[in-house]
């Protein structure tokens, strides 16, 4: 069964991983992190 992975990447580094399709954690995610 496949899962949803979602990778952050900057300056050509990982700098966080989420795997699953949790919409909440993933929009407050992708608010932290692109500032």
């Amino acid at each position: 069964e496949a899962m949803p992975t979602f990778v952050f990447i900057k300056d050509e580094k990982e700098i966080h991983r989420i795997v699953g399709a949790n919409v909440e954690q993933l929009k407050a995610d992708i608010e932290s992190k692109c500032k």
